[in-house]
């Protein structure tokens, strides 16, 4: 009876133990705190750059989101250690979204907004910033000592420059203006040794204006200087060094007047329209700023990354109408330049990708379309009606709007 007794104790102290192992495997550890993410990052930065100072702050600022910055005071993001610096951490914020020892900090279990700024940046009130949720923010494969990894992680960055003073429609206008003659001026003594100079040298104007956006639209006279790379070489000095600290996001626009190029009947008039991101030019005059690039290393840049591999706008008459010769699937963002209310009750939206649309009141009005609006057109094919769509303000939800394609305008 002892024996019995004894063994059910034994049996029951095993099942106890048994269950509390599984439990304890049940438990998830906690996700590092926010200092302790601040010290994976100067424990990375610190080791690895002494010559550089690097600081981090982070704290929690709403349920599973934390704010983290990681600041240098000195001014190592504008001179010779801009690449060493940012690669390294570059790879510091990848490697973070596979480290089990943070525990899903900054990857899956916690979000991390983090601004990346440096002496000069802060000075000049603004800061870069990137969003760090998932295991792949960074990609886990990417070698950031390639040039191609190098620009796509600093293409992440560039996409969000954030400033830290009041920004206004007329002081874009005011910056664009200054950053238009000094490309003009740029290009007129470029040209000065050639003749006909002045044909040559194209109108800079603003396009589209806001409080956060810029466009600038430089129009060529023709067709061949529009498509000249060499044309393009004095943008980073000129308005990529004017718009450096304004912290506008948009595009230059490079366009020509259209061409009728004996194209088949349903073909419309041709013209250039390449669209290069704003912050992109401004990225390459701090790469020559900071001894990295040459002349000769930017204007290679210039004529195979954002020359040739710039995004399309408007260049067919009837690119969205299901008449154009070149069939197939067509999508571009853009944003509103222009509402015009015509006769018949709708609204003509003009979009900075150079097309045109009739669009119905009631989606003006349920979609909330303003100037300054983004705005997706995509068709799937040359027969297909085109779907033109916005997102409602302060959500990602889609809004279809009712829709017609006009013109190239």
């Amino acid at each position: 009876m002892k024996v019995a007794r004894v063994s059910a104790i034994v049996l029951c102290l095993i099942s106890l133990s048994a269950f509390a192992q599984q439990h304890q495997k049940q438990v998830k550890p906690s996700p590092a705190s926010p200092q302790a993410v601040c010290s994976y990052i100067t424990g990375k930065m610190i080791p690895g750059l002494p010559q550089v100072p690097t600081l981090c702050s982070a704290k929690e600022t709403a349920p599973s989101w934390y704010d983290v910055s990681v600041f240098s005071p000195t001014d190592v993001l504008e001179h010779g250690m801009r690449r060493a610096w940012s690669t390294l951490l570059f790879q510091t914020l990848q490697e973070m979204g596979y480290d089990p020892s943070l525990h899903g900090a900054c990857s899956e279990a916690i979000q991390c907004d983090v601004k990346i700024s440096d002496i000069y940046l802060s000075q000049h009130q603004w800061h870069y910033s990137i969003f760090l949720n998932g295991r792949h923010s960074l990609g886990k494969n990417s070698d950031f000592s390639s040039d191609d990894s190098y620009f796509w992680a600093w293409g992440s960055l560039y996409g969000r420059p954030e400033v830290d003073h009041p920004q206004s429609k007329e002081n874009a206008e005011w910056i664009a203006r200054d950053a238009c003659k000094d490309f003009v001026a740029a290009m007129t003594e470029r040209w000065s040794t050639f003749a006909s100079p002045t044909s040559h040298i194209p109108r800079c104007s603003v396009l589209l204006a806001t409080d956060s956006q810029l466009y600038i639209v430089l129009d060529y006279t023709n067709i061949l200087d529009a498509m000249l790379a060499n044309n393009l070489f004095d943008l980073p000095k000129t308005i990529g060094g004017d718009l450096e600290n304004a912290g506008y996001r948009g595009e230059v626009i490079i366009r020509s007047p259209w061409e009728h190029w004996n194209k088949p009947v349903k073909s419309g008039d041709q013209r250039a329209y390449k669209m290069i991101d704003l912050q992109s030019i401004v990225f390459l005059f701090q790469e020559l700023r900071s001894g990295l690039r040459t002349d000769n290393d930017i204007a290679s840049l210039i004529a195979f990354n954002y020359h040739f591999g710039a995004a399309l706008g408007q260049t067919d008459q009837l690119a969205f109408s299901g008449t154009s010769k070149d069939a197939g699937f067509e999508m571009r963002s853009a944003h509103v330049v222009k509402l015009v209310t015509i006769p018949r009750g709708d609204v003509l939206m003009t979009l900075t990708d150079g097309s045109e649309w009739s669009i119905k009141q009631d989606s003006i009005t349920a979609c909330s379309i303003k100037v300054g609006s983004d705005v997706t057109a995509q068709a799937e094919s040359q027969s297909a009606t085109p779907e033109v769509f916005s997102y409602i303000p302060g959500t990602m939800d889609p809004c279809t709007l009712k829709a017609t394609f006009v013109e190239g305008w």
